[in-house]
């Protein structure tokens, strides 16, 4: 895998201090392989593809969602149509809510019914 790219958010300038976004991977996409300090959770909604989450590869289909926490290095593929969510949570607001990014490490993959339904709740109040 190639080197990574550090990302930087500056969360702290907007109204919400997240990042919220619909992806489409286009045939053979790869993003670039990235990190940050930010917790990011991404919802599988279309299709199918892979997450690389910190050295491991993780096969999502629809209603999966992948945890990546913080400083980990990841990316997205393609493998036939793939559509995603994801939800970038500023670190700087995730500790000033008793959360601190750094000491605490989420589960990376999550195959939930519950939590599906509570994405699902979250796009739509998106839209």
């Amino acid at each position: 895998m190639e080197k990574g790219m550090h990302e930087i958010h500056h969360l702290e300038q907007r109204e919400l201090p997240i990042i919220f976004r619909h992806m489409v991977v286009q045939t053979g996409g790869v993003e670039v392989a990235n990190w940050h300090n930010n917790i990011e959770i991404i919802y599988c909604n279309v299709g199918s593809g892979q997450v690389l989450c910190n050295s491991v590869e993780y096969d999502v289909e629809e209603g999966d969602i992948i945890i990546v926490n913080s400083n980990q290095m990841h990316f997205v593929r393609k493998t036939k149509k793939f559509e995603y969510y994801y939800l970038i949570i500023d670190s700087n607001f995730l500790s000033s809510n008793g959360i601190s990014p750094n000491e605490i490490e989420f589960e990376t993959f999550v195959r939930s019914e519950a939590v599906k339904s509570l994405f699902g709740q979250l796009i739509k109040e998106f839209h």
